[in-house]
């Protein structure tokens, strides 16, 4: 098994690939009519609130996180297209990505559903992020940045540069700066803006005088221990330039992974019963994230027959989340995902959740987030009471799901029904 903490081996850089708004530039390969100028956003579940938004659409002025029947009703919104959250598509453009990098390089680890490191010669590491970003964008319709440090923290920064500023053009590399540009650019950053500093903590270190990127990255690791924990120590010297980072977790004392299996009391047969074994066996298992102060980012639901039938089965299928989650709704509805591409005409006896790219919950923290870094108050209740007191619902939640999804995109790249028709002339 490989080690997470990205680290160069003489001669290699590290590289930060991460897709312009995931979930807009997926509905935008398969459908035209949403390319721009058009206003596009993406909804949460049940058609809720705004969850992702194009250019177009930040630059009228949509909130993230608004409701959808308010933005609908405003004249000046007139022209917005909006799109139910396709998890099955966006999950299976994350694969297409993370295969395509694969090709370029040996080295790959996602770190969500559309952010991944690589390692780089340091040689021509410009000129590689550039070859990866026009495949991204001729193979897979994908339009991707690429920050390039000497470490995954640098590499991080990178990307924010690459993301923000127009004249890279999508690649920023560090490491082909002078010193002195690169503690400038520290400089000017907020310490909260780097990588594994939540807002307590840098409200913290604000408090101790220091208020930049580039002044914790002059300070001793040891006293940074001191101050806080070995995380932050490792920050300083990813920020001068030693790797140290363990990119799954941001820590050494948390797990890469989180697993709940369960035997089945009668066998599961047909997709409600499949789905349904999965949905039972997630809330579980975002009980345990929680109980270890993780989220995931990756959920794998696997089914299998027993392990004496003559006919040995195992089906597989993987979710990609946007933003790292424990919450039980979260997980429940990622599992679901990943059932409808199971095959479900096995009588299962075993249903299996694993959730993967675990971060600490202090760690990257947005609007998808529970609660600004906060466990849900569903959360909070179900894990007042014990193991099984409130669960998540099976049937109910899929009707309401399903009739909820009402400006659903087809599922292009995972059912062949959906696939689009070409009339030729």
């Amino acid at each position: 098994m490989q080690s997470s903490v990205l680290a160069p081996e003489p001669g290699q850089v590290a590289g930060l690939v991460d897709v312009r708004c995931m979930y807009i530039s997926c509905e935008r390969v398969f459908d035209p009519a949403l390319a721009p100028p058009t206003p596009v956003v993406v909804l949460s579940n049940n058609d809720g609130c705004v969850v992702a938004r194009s250019q177009e659409a930040k630059d009228l002025g949509v909130p993230m996180g608004t409701p959808w029947f308010q933005l609908n009703n405003r004249p000046d919104m007139t022209g917005v297209v909006a799109r139910s959250s396709n998890y099955e598509l966006y999950g299976s453009m994350s694969t297409r990505l993370m295969d395509l990098l694969a090709d370029h390089n040996a080295w790959v680890t996602p770190y969500s559903i559309d952010e991944a490191f690589v390692l780089l010669p340091r040689t021509n590491a410009t000129t590689l992020a550039r070859r990866i970003q026009a495949h991204a964008r001729q193979w897979l319709g994908l339009p991707v940045t690429i920050g390039v440090g000497s470490t995954a923290t640098l590499a991080k920064i990178a990307s924010g540069g690459a993301k923000d500023h127009r004249p890279f053009a999508g690649v920023c590399n560090l490491c082909d700066w002078h010193l002195d540009q690169v503690h400038s650019v520290l400089d000017k950053l907020d310490v909260g803006e780097v990588w594994g500093v939540g807002p307590r903590l840098a409200a913290r270190l604000h408090a101790a005088g220091i208020t930049t990127v580039g002044t914790l990255a002059r300070v001793d690791p040891d006293w940074a221990r001191r101050f806080h924990a070995l995380p932050l120590a490792q920050t300083v010297m990813e920020l001068g330039g030693i790797p140290a980072v363990d990119i799954h977790t941001t820590t050494g004392g948390y797990p890469q992974s989180v697993v709940f299996s369960r035997l089945l009391g009668t066998r599961a047969t047909g997709a409600d019963q499949v789905a349904a074994a999965l949905t039972a066996a997630a809330h579980p298992l975002a009980r345990r994230l929680r109980a270890k102060q993780v989220t995931a980012g990756v959920i794998t639901a696997a089914v299998s027959t027993g392990h004496h039938d003559h006919d040995h089965h195992q089906a597989v299928a993987t979710t990609g989340l946007l933003s790292p989650s424990a919450s039980t709704t979260v997980i429940a509805a990622a599992a679901r995902a990943a059932a409808t591409r199971l095959r479900d005409t096995i009588p299962y006896a075993r249903a299996e959740i694993l959730a993967t790219s675990l971060v600490p919950e202090t760690g990257q923290l947005d609007l998808f987030t529970d609660a600004v870094g906060r466990r849900g108050g569903l959360d909070q209740v179900i894990d007042h009471f014990p193991p099984g007191t409130i669960t998540v619902g099976t049937t109910g939640i899929t009707n309401s799901w399903a009739a909820r999804r009402n400006m659903l995109s087809p599922a292009y790249t995972t059912r062949w029904n959906d696939l689009p028709t070409v009339h030729a002339r």
